[in-house]
This record gives structure tokens, C-alpha cells and sequence, in this order.
């Protein structure tokens, strides 16, 4: 059954004005992710370098979906405000409503607002504070694991020149505070276009009742399809999240394993129950050994340290492996599933999907994966915006 024409422009007038305010907390959201995504080459260093690649990538093309959909609401809530302009002069050359219609810069068009239009209220706020940069500390991780011995650390460096703590963590340790604050941005910035994605739902709801015809119609699929697209950034940003914390996290928990090694195999190779028991009196014993001997003994440390912690470095290099996959999944979800069936995706996230389970198994884990999962979301999301069409399609009867 056809749905009639029926218009209130003033309801129009006033949802064209509620998008265009969701479209400047969308600008927010992406400046944000913009801005603080990239790798910083002195922050990704040791394990993290196998992330460097990914997250500058996956930064690009974020950016590059999510950018034209800024433009796409501002443009649809001044289409919206055009049509209210257009039904309101019942004249379908639409020689009076352009009047109002100034044309040219990023969106197309700016347009007056109607007089009267039904207030939709302000759109839910969104949270798009930058979350502060922030660098590992390392000397209290240091303090913390290895107690007074990491001073003997210090000693070591000055008589032999190099750092055995330096030297055994350089393969594991970059900043890994980084990935945290990365994570922190896509979270927050994911969050906010799925609050946008919500009100933009709320709006196509409380028109519906206002607009029918085959323009309506129209609005009301973009709108569901801009929706779904803007939750399946925000499922995105929630998992990247979670996956960069637990690649820290990951990476946190083999520094400390090392230091505890260097601690235990440097207590075996100077003499720490003189009876003082200072470290005043330890530091003493160090250059007794000579230059020559203490590099050999801290080399055979620092070597014997990596054949015992061979097997956690695996394991943690396959966790950040996981979420290097992840992440290029997340990159070019289309092109990334391909024309693979979708147990062949499943198997190469599993790994993933299992490391964030173990780390917080929750509702909201499972919605999200369930929403990343479904792909044409993304693809299907408009970059463009919402057109009532030109001529007579504006007052066409829905078929």
C-alpha cells in the first residue's frame, strides 16, 4: 500500500537543525581520532614495533571513513531545513525556498532556518577531551621489581659502560603508556560517533510521525543506514581499544618478568649478605671483580635471562600479533573479508577475540563483536548526503 504525502515543515525545519548540530559533534569526534592516532617512532620500540606499521595505517584509514561523514550530516540537516523551506511555498519550482539557500563551501549549501520549527532540543554530549599523553615510569617500575638491587644497575653502567637493565629490556620495552592513550582516543572517539549515530536514530523516530512520501522514506533508510555505520565505528573504537590496552598490558607484564631474572641472577653474582647489609657496602664489592670480568658475568646474564624467558616472549609476541590483526581487519574491513567465507575471518580473529575475553569478558564485548562482525554496516554507511530528490520527487507518494 502507498504511503500519501504528508509534510510539516516546521518538524522538518527543526530536525535539519538538530543534524546539523550532530554533525559538529561528529567534527569533534574525528578531529580527535585525527589527531592522536599516529605512532610516535620513539614511543614504538622493542615489541612495539611489530605495532608501528598497523596503527599508523589503520589511523590513515580511519580518517578517510570517517571524515566524509561529517559532511554528510551537515549537509543532510541543511537538506532537511531546504525541504522545509520547499514544501513550505507549495510550489514545486522551488523558485521561492531557493532564496533562502546560499551554495558553495564543503557541504553544498547553507540554509536560513525556518521560522518556527519545532525544537528537537540539543543532541547528548559527547566526551572529546584528548587523553594526555603520558611516558612509562620507568624507574619506579624499577624500583618496584627489583628493589635497592636495580641501584647496583647504575654501578654496573658506570665501570663497564652500558646499563644491564637497558641491555635486557631494549628487545622488549618501548612506551607502551602510548598504546594506552591510542587506545584511550579510538575508545572516546568511537564512543562519541555512536552517541551521534543514536541521536541521528532518535530524530528519524520523532519525524517519522510529521513526513510521508517517498521522500520520507528515503530519509528514514539513510538514516538507518548512517546509524548502524556509526555504531559499528563506535563497536570498532571500544575493541581497539581494549586490544591496544591488553598489547600493553602484555608488554608491561614481560618487562616486570625481566627485571625480577635480572634481579635474582644479579643477587647470585655479587655477595648482598655482608653483614651491614647497606648498599653502600654492596656497591663496594662490584669493581673488586674487575672491568673485564664483570662484562663477561653480565653478559652471560643478560644471555642467560633470554633463553629463560623464550617462551613468555612467544607468547606475548602472539598476543600482539593477535591485535596486529585485528587492526588490520579494522583498517579495510571490506577488502580485509573479501571473498574469504566467514569462518575463514572467524579463525584468523579467534586468537584475539580469546586474548580480550581473558582479559574482561563482558555483555558489551560480545554486542560489539557481534556488531564488527557485520561488515556491510560499515561498507553500506553513506559518505554522501541525503538528497530529497529533485523536481517532483520531493512530493512523489511513497510506492
Amino acid at each position: 500500500m502507498s504511503e500519501k504525502l504528508k509534510v510539516e515543515p516546521a518538524q522538518l525545519g527543526g530536525a535539519g537543525e538538530y543534524v546539523l548540530r550532530l554533525g559538529d559533534n561528529a567534527r569533534s569526534a574525528v578531529e580527535l581520532a585525527s589527531a592522536h592516532t599516529k605512532a610516535d617512532s620513539g614511543d614504538f620500540k622493542g615489541l612495539m614495533a611489530l605495532l608501528r606499521g598497523p596503527v599508523d595505517s589503520l589511523a590513515s584509514a580511519t580518517q578517510r571513513r570517517q571524515r566524509p561523514v561529517v559532511d554528510a550530516l551537515v549537509g543532510t540537516g541543511n537538506e532537511l531545513k531546504q525541504n522545509a523551506w520547499d514544501y513550505q511555498s507549495q510550489d514545486r519550482s522551488n523558485a521561492v525556498s531557493l532564496g533562502h539557500t546560499t551554495f558553495g563551501g564543503p557541504t553544498g549549501m547553507a540554509v536560513e532556518s525556518f521560522p518556527g520549527s519545532e525544537s528537537y532540543g540539543a543532541p547528548t554530549p559527547v566526551d572529546v577531551a584528548a587523553p594526555p599523553h603520558s611516558d612509562v615510569d620507568f624507574r619506579g617500575l624499577i624500583d618496584e621489581t627489583m628493589g635497592f638491587v636495580g641501584e647496583v644497575d647504575g654501578k654496573i653502567q658506570s665501570l663497564i659502560g652500558w646499563s644491564p637493565v637497558q641491555s635486557a629490556l631494549e628487545p622488549i620495552a618501548g612506551n607502551w603508556a602510548a598504546l594506552r592513550t591510542i587506545g584511550q582516543t579510538y575508545g572516546k572517539a568511537g564512543t562519541a560517533l555512536g552517541t551521534v549515530g543514536d541521536g541521528l536514530s532518535d530524530v528519524r523516530g520523532r519525524l517519522d510521525p510529521h513526513w510521508d512520501g517517498r521522500a520520507a522514506v528515503a530519509f528514514g533508510d539513510y538514516a538507518t543506514d548512517l546509524a548502524r555505520g556509526l555504531e559499528w565505528e563506535a563497536a570498532t573504537g571500544r575493541l581497539v581499544q581494549q586490544g591496544l590496552e591488553l598489547a600493553a598490558d602484555k608488554i608491561e607484564e614481560a618487562v616486570k618478568r625481566v627485571l625480577v631474572l635480572l634481579k635474582d641472577s644479579l643477587a647470585k653474582f655479587v655477595d648482598f649478605h655482608d653483614v651491614s647489609g647497606t648498599i653502600h657496602t654492596v656497591l663496594k664489592l662490584i669493581p673488586g671483580l674487575g672491568t673485564k670480568k664483570t662484562i663477561e658475568q653480565v653478559t652471560l646474564i643478560i644471555q642467560d635471562i633470554y633463553k629463560t624467558v623464550d617462551f613468555m616472549l612467544t607468547d606475548v609476541k602472539r598476543a600482539v600479533e593477535s591485535v596486529e590483526e585485528f587492526l588490520r581487519f579494522v583498517e579495510d574491513p571490506v577488502g580485509y573479508v573479501g571473498d574469504k567465507s566467514s569462518s575463514a575471518v572467524d579463525e584468523k580473529l579467534a586468537p584475539f577475540k580469546k586474548n580480550i575475553d581473558d582479559a574482561r569478558q563482558s555483555a558489551q564485548n560480545t554486542r560489539d563483536f557481534l556488531t564488527v562482525a557485520d561488515v556491510d554496516s560499515s561498507r553500506d554507511m553513506p559518505h554522501q548526503r541525503y538528497e530529497a530528490g529533485f523536481g517532483n520527487d520531493p512530493w512523489e507518494d511513497a510506492p
